[in-house]
């Protein structure tokens, strides 16, 4: 008997409004379309705990909220009008450049334009100087412009560039790797797929269910004996727990 994958249709979790900005949150302002209006960014350096994936088996902590301090990264549902005159950073989280960078970032996603967005985005991470964070914010915002363009792929570079950027918390990077893990699955890449559950396994010797994707997929390979290895781990941890396995990883782990 073969072992059948968790996975269950990841969709796209709805963008979840923003909060409203807060004491302590870096502030960039620059010059806007009209005299004497300016666009206000919110800007933060922490990943938030919204799900990418909706799916019971495919947890996630990698959404993205409002640019609020220590709780997310895209500040586009953020955004008010000040007056000024002069593009300003109050805050030591990002880099002046890359603050002022993402104005017309978000200005574009806020027009619906994501081409446009990309286009700057990407012109932003080719100024030299930018610091890991500065990286990091980007990347989150060229993730929401995929998500808003329904590029996958783009999606998959922006947030595997998030996870090796080493700034995520254990949870948050355990949850990337499982999506990043069902990411490169649903798109046929299974050696993606392998090396994204192998990681999220070294985070959390735990998860059963990582264990067993991951014995799924070595199975599909042929990997038999490394799959049964897997499968007695899964099967360790829930007797473990005090539970009983499914019959099927019994026969698996034999």
């Amino acid at each position: 008997m073969s072992l059948t994958l968790l996975l269950i249709g990841a969709q796209l979790a709805a963008a979840v409004p923003a909060p409203a900005p807060q004491a302590g949150d870096i502030v960039v302002t620059a010059p806007g379309d009209k005299p004497q209006k300016e666009t206000l960014v919110y800007a933060g350096s922490r990943l938030p705990r919204a799900p990418v994936l909706l799916s019971p088996y495919i947890a996630s902590s990698t959404g993205f909220r409002g640019l609020t301090p220590d709780s997310g990264l895209d500040a586009y549902k953020s955004t008010r009008f000040v007056r000024t005159k002069t593009c300003v950073v109050t805050g030591a989280t990002l880099s002046k450049a890359a603050a002022c960078g993402l104005v017309p970032v978000q200005k574009a996603l806020l027009a619906n334009d994501p081409a446009t967005a990309r286009t700057h985005a990407l012109r932003l991470l080719a100024v030299p100087g930018l610091t890991v964070t500065d990286l990091f914010v980007t990347q989150s915002f060229l993730y929401r412009i995929a998500e808003t363009a329904g590029d996958a792929a783009g999606r998959r570079a922006a947030l595997e560039a998030m996870v090796e950027s080493g700034l995520l918390a254990p949870a948050d990077e355990l949850a990337a790797a499982k999506t990043l893990a069902a990411m490169a699955y649903s798109a046929n890449d299974r050696p993606e797929a392998l090396r994204w559950y192998r990681t999220a396994r070294l985070l959390d010797r735990d998860d059963t269910r990582t264990l067993i994707n991951l014995a799924a997929l070595l199975q599909s390979t042929g990997a038999r004996d490394e799959a049964r290895g897997y499968v007695r781990e899964a099967v360790a941890v829930v007797q473990r727990q005090g539970g009983e396995p499914p019959r099927d990883w019994i026969d698996n782990s034999r």
